[in-house]
C-alpha cells in the first residue's frame, strides 16, 4: 500500500535463486549503465556516487561506522547488510526498503545492488498446505 517496489511475502516466498547474465562482459557486480551507457554494458550493482558508497572496503566500512555501537564490532557479512541497509532511496524518510547486499571475501569489498532481480526458477520451499517444507 503505496510502496513503489514488490517485496516477497505470503507463507511461500520464493527467495534466492541464481542470476546468470547472458551475451556480456559484464558482472552482476559490475555498475549499472548509466546515460548514453548501452544497457548491455551495466550490471546490477550501485553506481558510483560521491562520496563512495559501493564497493566500499572493510576497511572503509569500519571507519565509516566507528562511532556507531551498534554496527562497529558485526563481522563483515552483517556490517556489509547493515551498511546497505542504511541506505535511502531518493532520501525517502518514509521508504522501508533494503537494498541488498553483496559481501566479497576474496577482495574484502561490499557492493550494494542497485537492481535486486532474481529469476524465480524451481521449486518453492513450501506449498499452498504447507505440507512440504
Amino acid at each position: 500500500a503505496g510502496t513503489q517496489y514488490r517485496l516477497p511475502s505470503g507463507k511461500c516466498p520464493v527467495f534466492g535463486k541464481g542470476i546468470i547474465i547472458e551475451n556480456s562482459k559484464t558482472t552482476f557486480l559490475t555498475p549499472v549503465a548509466t546515460e548514453n551507457q548501452d544497457l548491455k554494458d551495466g550490471g546490477f550493482a550501485f553506481p558510483p556516487t560521491e562520496p563512495l558508497i559501493s564497493p566500499m572496503t572493510l576497511d572503509d566500512m569500519r571507519d565509516f561506522y566507528k562511532n556507531n555501537e551498534y554496527v562497529k564490532n558485526l563481522d563483515e557479512l552483517t556490517l556489509c547488510s547493515r551498511h546497505a541497509g542504511n541506505m535511502n532511496p531518493d532520501n525517502d524518510q518514509n521508504s522501508n526498503y533494503k537494498y541488498p547486499a553483496v559481501y566479497d571475501y576474496e577482495d574484502k569489498k561490499c557492493h550494494i545492488l542497485y537492481i535486486a532481480a532474481q529469476e524465480n526458477n524451481g521449486p518453492r520451499y513450501c506449498n499452498k498446505d504447507q505440507s512440504k517444507r
